[in-house]
């Protein structure tokens, strides 16, 4: 059986098995999140795409969720490296400045632990500044390291 939504698919499943609770233990041990009837093989697993749906006689179904789901958006980055705190304040200020609607952000700091400046730079005393570029400001997404 295939359906449009999540919500959808869980009114189906409550329909065929009624007083679900969450089942803690099977979640542990199983694939997916899941719910059963106490005292009973009656239970649901919400494995993502799909809820797998065993009624209390041991019958199973498939409920195929074919909504689409929200996809990223695809970003650009152009990160300024410098060894000098001021001068990562200075070019975000100057970049603040020249902001364009293509732009989402800038920001600055420690490059420690930033996910865009690449790990061998890190707990080294760099700073950074990050321009964030919006989708469709480039053909393609973008990552730019400049060493200032």
């Amino acid at each position: 059986m295939t359906v449009g939504t999540k919500k959808t698919a869980w009114e189906i499943a409550h329909e065929l098995i009624k007083g679900l609770e969450y089942d803690a233990e099977r979640t542990e041990r199983g694939s997916g999140t899941t719910w059963s009837v106490p005292d009973t093989n009656a239970m649901v697993i919400d494995l993502g795409d799909r809820l797998e749906v065993t009624t209390e006689n041991g019958n199973s179904v498939n409920i195929w969720i074919t909504e689409e789901r929200k996809r990223e958006p695809e970003l650009s980055y152009k990160v300024y490296l410098t060894r000098s705190y001021a001068v990562a304040a200075l070019i975000h200020k100057a970049q603040t400045e020249m902001m364009t609607e293509d732009v989402a952000g800038v920001s600055y700091g420690s490059a420690d632990d930033n996910a865009l400046v690449p790990s061998a730079y890190h707990n080294k005393r760099y700073y950074c500044c990050v321009v964030t570029l919006k989708e469709h400001a480039h053909e393609h997404p973008t990552y730019e390291l400049v060493i200032a």
